[in-house]
């Protein structure tokens, strides 16, 4: 493994639904593998980030900010170009 990852293997995700302000966070072991039959079954690439699911979370309406994405610039506007 390189970087902080050969340090602490872990890594999270937190998806967030801004509609009703529930959160997701998914808690990962990762594991960087440089060789072997699933490196070779991605073409072209140089390692593969292994990710296992440790523990996820999931909170209900955890979100009370009153935020739509579609009033703030930067999203607004990707919003407004997938249409």
């Amino acid at each position: 493994m390189t970087g902080s990852n050969s340090v602490t293997p872990r890594a999270g995700l937190l998806v967030v639904d801004f509609a009703t302000g529930d959160l997701l966070f998914v808690a990962v072991k990762v594991e960087i593998v440089w060789e072997g039959e699933v490196v070779e079954r991605m073409k072209g690439a140089k390692g593969v980030m292994v990710m296992r699911v440790g523990e996820t979370i999931y909170l209900s309406g955890a979100l009370t900010l009153g935020w739509d994405a579609a009033e703030t610039p930067l999203l607004g506007d990707c919003l407004q170009a997938q249409h």
